[in-house]
């Protein structure tokens, strides 16, 4: 049976605590949330669980579970992928410095093997590496969706935020700091000591405060027109997934079949 995500967020995610994760062989493993301070080590690592192994026209490696595709083909003679990997399991598992994590197989199939020196702690299968990986990336990046989409679809979505978001600079970490304490009153240090999960919710409801507040402000004086009716800040409907690249039901079916 595959991980409920939603139950995972609804017992572990909005709580800031750590995932416990049965894995096949048994053993139980913690899947911590990353802090604020760490999430420099988190992003330059993260990529190597994104992998878009499917869209490779290549039939084996479809057919590869990801950690078979991890294992032989981009850790193969690749001392930076080797690293990202268990730079990132380190992150999310806190492993301890003399836990040594090797490759191997086990029935044919693709493992991961947890040891401290010649002691093996316990094995990562690739049905466990899948949904381990599964948590940590919707653990930690908010609005993180896995959901398989076409080439096509993706390249509208792409076309979509490029015409959106123009020529505009997006913050980084600090100035966020920055613009969140400003708004809050949170220190540095209490930002820091924050999951970035807990970080990023706090943010983004500032940024929507700042933006209803100055939006209705303006719609009450009655100098300026909104084409749509401004949405409460706190009661807003919910939204389709492909609202925002789609206007309607009818330019979504034009699109669909422009690409067909």
């Amino acid at each position: 049976m595959a991980i409920d995500i939603d139950q995972i967020s609804r017992k572990y995610f909005f709580k800031d605590k750590p995932v416990d994760y049965k894995l096949k062989c048994g053993e139980i493993i913690k899947i911590y949330p990353i802090l604020v301070e760490d999430w420099d080590q988190f992003e330059e690592n993260y990529d190597i669980l994104c992998f878009e192994k499917n869209k490779i026209p290549i039939p084996k490696i479809i057919q590869m579970s990801y950690l078979q595709f991890i294992i032989e083909v981009m850790l193969k003679k690749d001392e930076v992928n080797q690293n990202k990997l268990y730079n990132i399991l380190k992150i999310c598992l806190k492993l301890e410095e003399k836990i040594d994590i090797k490759f191997g197989y086990e029935n044919n199939k693709p493992i991961l093997v947890f040891c401290e020196k010649e002691y093996v702690k316990y094995k990562i299968n690739s049905k466990d590496f899948d949904e381990i990986k599964k948590i940590i990336l919707y653990q930690n990046i908010l609005g993180y969706d896995d959901s398989i989409i076409s080439s096509d679809i993706q390249k509208i979505m792409n076309e979509y935020y490029k015409a959106k978001n123009g020529d505009i600079e997006f913050l980084n970490l600090e100035d966020k700091m920055a613009f969140l304490g400003n708004n809050s009153g949170l220190t540095k240090n209490q930002m820091l000591k924050m999951t970035y999960r807990e970080f990023s919710k706090r943010y983004e409801w500032a940024v929507d405060q700042m933006d209803y507040q100055i939006n209705k402000t303006a719609e009450m004086s009655g100098n300026v027109k909104f084409e749509k009716k401004i949405e409460h800040l706190i009661y807003r409907k919910k939204k389709n997934k492909y609202e925002q690249f789609f206007t309607d039901e009818e330019s979504f079916k034009n699109k669909i079949n422009n690409i067909q």
